[in-house]
């Protein structure tokens, strides 16, 4: 077993793991039903107990890591065990019926096109709504709720608060020169979010997200 392959494997555990080994050996050497019967037994509560301390230190690598997204991520490479699986490359392609092309730059135009439109044909198969939005609310509303103009204090105290490792939109500068900048935008900022709050529109801008297929 390599070292720190399974982190929830404990001192206790390997000595467990051992004892059932010993205890197959036993089986081997003298073919009773009663030593496979112990043999069994202590070979399903051992792997229960493993499962157990596998969740559990998931869970609390989970909940010490939540508010971080990328650590997050690390964590499930961790557990699937992305690093150990074996890449495969892609040497050839369907061009076509019947056409198959193991030219590196048609494979990669291939690819290239096929994830830049695999996003619109897709939208396309979505049925449009047969009804209107005013169709569809069937009762009004008592209740709602009321939006007070941001502050400059509170808009700085967001922008401090962005991750300078996060990408942004290729039209967009980089997040720590945004923190570089703050005291100068936020002024700016503040007001175009208040306008934004004022008029209840939200800017068609701010609803876009750029995805890279990596």
């Amino acid at each position: 077993m390599k070292k720190n392959s399974k982190p929830w494997i404990s001192k206790e555990i390997i000595i467990s793991i051992k004892h059932k080994q010993n205890l197959y050996k036993k089986f081997l050497k003298n073919n009773s039903p009663s030593n496979w019967t112990k043999y069994k037994k202590y070979r399903n509560n051992l792997t229960h107990t493993i499962e157990q301390a596998k969740s559990l230190y998931i869970n609390n690598k989970i909940q010490g890591n939540k508010s971080t997204v990328k650590k997050l991520w690390q964590i499930m490479d961790e557990i699937v065990n992305l690093k150990k699986h074996k890449q495969q490359d892609i040497i050839k392609i369907e061009m076509g019926p019947n056409m198959i092309s193991k030219n590196c730059s048609s494979v990669s135009n291939q690819l290239n096109q096929h994830f830049t439109n695999i996003g619109q044909k897709l939208s396309k198969q979505i049925p449009s709504p047969h009804k209107q939005n005013t169709q569809t609310i069937t009762r009004s509303i008592n209740s709602s709720f009321f939006l007070r103009p941001m502050t400059e204090s509170q808009v700085l105290t967001y922008i401090s608060q962005l991750d300078s490792n996060k990408a942004t939109k290729s039209t967009c500068p980089p997040i720590k020169y945004i923190k570089l900048s703050a005291k100068i935008i936020v002024p700016v900022l503040t007001r175009i979010f208040n306008i934004c709050i004022e008029q209840g529109v939200f800017p068609n801008n701010l609803k876009s997200a750029e995805i890279i297929p990596i």
